[in-house]
């Protein structure tokens, strides 16, 4: 069933939580709701057909939580938004905004001290800005900036905040990224407090980084993807991957063999290794993962060897990818 948005809601003036999202929603999204003082929660997502704009705010509000993405909404965000001090999350993620986040937007922006979630991904979102220009948001955790117009600038001497466990940076122009102290031959330290830092998720496909791969020991989900990292794979990198669950290096420019200790990560449900220089033998290891290994990419690279007769009894790969190299079936030897 598909339905405006009632303009009538707008007069509920004890509104404080509203909750519209998946409804079929059509049509222009009345303004005046987001204007009600005592308004708290507002999640109208996944209403692809609504459209309209973001109102002025008023300096009185109490907007903790503005969930607008997967809509059709568009335009520019007004300076006013910098009156939403409560703001806690802000998902404005798949929409069609085109504001641009540099000069006086951004002095209001940066002014929602309270925001823990942030997401602006696949909009038109424009800037130069530095990365370090996000950290004065204190109490960020999740950060998704991916697929937008925005040139992340990092001078290689910004540190990571502590607090951040969800950073997604996909398409983002960067070309370094925030340390702590020297860096090492194969790991990035990125903890800036006495506490180790745990990043849980970690996206960073499609920029212009290189050099040596980041290591972050408690990440779930890392993606390094389409980059121009052109060093060996560490050869403890399983060591670093105990917690995570996907892990993406496709299409760099790494070389060498792919390490035994990469079956160390017992998580591990998608690895790709794709579009590579890797050479030598895949660890026959690899294939004892298959309980639990869905996605296997090594396609693209220059790696030969056997491939064992059997899987394990419970084998649950989906996609199993080594794009015809010089590979044999040990059952024909």
């Amino acid at each position: 069933m598909s339905v405006p948005v009632p303009e009538y809601l707008s007069d509920f003036s004890n509104l404080t939580k509203l909750g519209l999202s998946y409804c079929g929603l059509y049509g222009t999204f009345p303004t005046k709701i987001l204007q009600i003082p005592i308004l708290k929660h507002l999640d109208v997502s996944w209403n692809p057909l609504l459209q309209g704009s973001v109102p002025e705010f008023p300096r009185i509000n109490s907007l903790k939580q503005l969930v607008l993405s997967s809509t059709n909404l568009s335009g520019n965000l007004p300076r006013s938004i910098g009156n939403l001090h409560q703001l806690e999350e802000l998902d404005l993620s798949s929409c069609r905004f085109t504001t641009c986040l540099e000069g006086p937007l951004s002095n209001s922006f940066f002014e929602l001290k309270s925001l823990v979630v942030l997401d602006l991904s696949f909009n038109r979102f424009n800037a130069s800005i530095q990365l370090e220009a996000f950290w004065k948001l204190e109490n960020l955790t999740n950060l998704d900036l991916s697929y937008n117009k925005i040139d992340l600038e990092d001078n290689n001497s910004t540190l990571l905040p502590a607090k951040i466990a969800r950073l997604r940076l996909a398409s983002c122009n960067l070309r370094n990224f925030p340390i702590q102290g020297n860096q090492s031959r194969y790991a990035i330290a990125f903890s800036c407090s006495p506490y180790q830092q745990s990043v849980s998720v970690l996206d960073l496909h499609s920029n212009m980084l290189n050099g040596s791969i980041p290591i972050l020991p408690n990440s779930v989900y890392l993606d390094y993807s389409n980059n121009s990292f052109a060093s060996m794979i560490p050869a403890d990198i399983g060591n670093s991957l105990g917690l995570a669950v996907f892990f993406s290096a496709s299409e760099n420019c790494f070389s060498g063999n792919i390490p035994y200790s990469i079956c160390q990560a017992l998580n591990l449900q998608g690895l790709d290794l794709s579009h590579n220089n890797l050479n030598g033998a895949i660890p026959s290891c690899l294939f004892k993962l298959s309980s639990f290994l869905v996605i296997l990419n090594l396609g693209g690279n220059k790696i030969q060897g056997q491939i064992p007769g059997n899987f394990t009894y419970d084998c649950v790969l989906q996609t199993f990818d080594l794009n015809g190299k010089c590979l044999k079936d040990s059952e024909s030897l």
